[in-house]
C-alpha cells in the first residue's frame, strides 16, 4: 500500500501552476514538482485546469457574499487581471480570510479525493500550537464512500480474497483462492461496466459493493471487513448503490440471492428489504427420480436417471 502525508498533497495544489506541476513518487512517497521527480514511477497531482481557482472564486462569490460585496466581486472576476482585482476587492471587504478559508478547505477536499482516487492511504498532520517544533496527527476524515476505478482497484484485492473464502466461493482457475484471481475478477468487473464502490478511512478501503448496472441494478457483493463490521459500512454501500440507481437509471435497487443467507437478509431488512418470492427447495431423490437438473445456491445438482 501506499501512504503520504496529506499536507505534502495540500502543498503541492497550493503549488500548482500552468508552469509548475506536482507528482507523488512511489518509490520514496515523496511529494514534488516533476521535474524533480526522476524516471521512476510516479502518479500526477491534479493540473492548475482541476484545481481551477478561476470557478472557485466564482463560487465563492456564489456562497460567501451577498449584497454590494457580492456585486463587486462578481465584476472583479471578468476579464483579464481577474485574480489582483478580486483581491483587492477582498480586501476592500475585509473578506480576504474568509477567501483563504475557503481555498483551504477545497484544496484540502481535492487532496483528499487525489488520494482516494489513486488508492493512496492519507495521514494529516499540524503543528503542535503548545511546541512549534513538533507536529501532531490530527483527527481523520469521517468515512467516505469513494468509486473504484482502474486506479485504484487493487487495494481490494485481499477484501475480495476474503470474501471469496468466506462464501466458500473457489478460484475460477482452481480451489486455492490467489491475490491473482481476485485482481483478474475484479478488474473483469470493470471491464464489463460494473460499478464498484468503497468505503474509505483515511484512503484505506474497509468494504466495498459491486454492482451490476445490466441486471437491474443489482449489488452481488458487499463485503465488510469482519474487523470493522456493525459500523455502518455495509449500509453506507447499500445507500451508495440506490443513490446511484436512482441518479443514472431511475431504477429501484434489487438484490438476488443464490441461496438463503441468514445474516445478509437481516442486514437487507434492517435497511427496509423485504423478499418478493418464496425459496423452492426439493428434495435430491425426487431429482433423481425425475431425472431432473436443478439450481440449488451456486452449485447444479443433477439427478441419475
Amino acid at each position: 500500500m501506499m501512504y503520504v502525508d496529506l499536507r505534502d498533497v495540500i502543498d503541492g495544489i497550493d503549488r500548482t501552476s500552468p508552469d509548475v506541476r506536482y507528482c507523488y513518487r512511489v518509490t520514496d512517497e515523496k511529494v514534488l514538482p516533476v521535474n524533480e521527480a526522476g524516471d521512476g514511477m510516479t502518479i500526477l497531482l491534479p493540473d492548475h485546469r482541476d484545481i481551477d481557482d478561476y470557478g472557485l472564486m466564482a463560487d465563492f462569490i456564489e456562497e460567501k457574499t451577498d449584497g454590494e460585496a457580492k456585486e463587486w466581486l462578481s465584476n472583479a472576476i471578468r476579464g483579464k487581471g481577474a485574480f489582483h482585482r478580486f483581491r483587492v476587492t477582498l480586501e476592500r471587504f475585509d473578506l480576504l480570510d474568509t477567501w483563504y478559508d475557503y481555498q483551504d478547505a477545497e484544496h484540502r477536499m481535492l487532496a483528499i479525493e487525489w488520494c482516494e482516487d489513486n488508492g493512496i492511504i492519507y495521514e494529516e498532520f499540524a503543528q503542535d500550537p503548545e511546541d512549534e517544533e513538533n507536529v501532531v496527527q490530527v483527527s481523520k476524515e469521517p468515512p467516505r464512500v469513494t468509486a473504484i476505478t482502474g486506479r485504484n482497484v487493487n487495494n481490494l484485492i485481499f477484501m475480495n480474497q476474503a470474501y471469496r473464502k468466506e462464501r466458500k466461493i473457489p478460484d475460477p482457475e482452481g480451489d486455492e483462492i490467489t491475490a491473482e484471481g481476485s485482481q483478474d475478477i475484479l478488474e473483469g468487473y470493470l471491464e464489463d461496466g460494473k460499478v464498484i464502490f468503497a468505503v474509505s478511512l483515511s484512503g484505506f478501503y474497509v468494504g466495498y459493493a459491486v454492482l451490476d448496472t445490466e441486471r437491474g441494478y443489482v449489488p452481488f457483493e458487499i463485503f465488510v471487513r469482519p474487523e470493522q463490521r456493525r459500523k455502518g459500512y455495509g449500509g453506507m454501500l447499500l445507500r451508495k448503490c440506490e443513490t446511484y440507481a436512482k441518479e443514472e437509471g431511475d431504477a429501484e435497487l434489487t438484490v438476488h440471492l443464490d441461496m438463503p443467507e441468514v445474516k445478509f437478509m437481516r442486514f437487507l431488512k434492517k435497511y427496509g428489504y423485504d423478499a418478493l418470492a418464496g425459496i423452492d427447495i426439493r428434495k435430491a431423490d425426487k431429482a433423481e427420480e425425475l431425472g431432473a437438473e436443478y439450481v440449488f445456491g451456486n452449485q447444479i445438482l443433477r439427478g441419475r436417471k
